[in-house]
């Protein structure tokens, strides 16, 4: 179970850094063609029924956002830096929803009480989005794993050192 939850794990990263690859080279020579430059704070792609499908957002101060929606308007994934209040330059995250709108994934700069920029943090959540796996590399390089049950009691971790660091809130309370 571990070996093919690994498995997984690489894969789904892999695809994430192949498809920000694609989208980083094909997309700068398709808007090159339109203009020099965009300038606007929020820019939406519409899909062909008129529903917004893409949006593209400057937040307040250094918050950056790409959002990608499905065809009921409701967020799927979102790629972010800059913090929620746009004071935190550091932090980078990647976020995904399931089609019903429960947050089910976070890559991204680790959430601390004090910070979000200490380290790196995956976490996968079950379908009712309880997280279920955080993988951690922390603010001095030491990785840890943890499981988690429904109600978020750690059923397993590694190394054993790592301890209980259930977050006040949860992992997903300040995405």
């Amino acid at each position: 179970m571990f070996r093919t939850l690994i498995i997984v794990l690489i894969s789904s990263l892999t695809s994430i850094l192949v498809t920000t690859l694609v989208l980083t080279l094909g997309l700068p020579s398709v808007v090159a063609a339109q203009e020099a430059a965009l300038h606007a704070d929020k820019s939406i792609g519409v899909g062909t029924g008129g529903a917004d499908r893409i949006r593209l957002s400057l937040g307040q101060g250094v918050n950056a956002s790409v959002a990608v929606l499905d065809p009921d308007g409701r967020t799927r994934t979102l790629m972010g830096a800059g913090g929620p209040t746009g004071n935190e330059p550091e932090t980078a995250d990647f976020v995904l929803w399931a089609q019903d709108g429960t947050r089910i994934a976070r890559l991204g700069t680790r959430n601390t009480p004090t910070s979000h920029a200490a380290g790196v943090d995956l976490a996968l959540a079950d379908a009712d989005g309880h997280v279920r796996l955080d993988l951690v590399v922390d603010e001095n390089g030491t990785p840890s794993i943890q499981m988690f049950d429904a109600d978020g009691n750690v059923t397993w971790s590694a190394p054993e050192a790592a301890g209980l660091r259930i977050r006040p809130g949860g992992l997903f309370s300040d995405i």
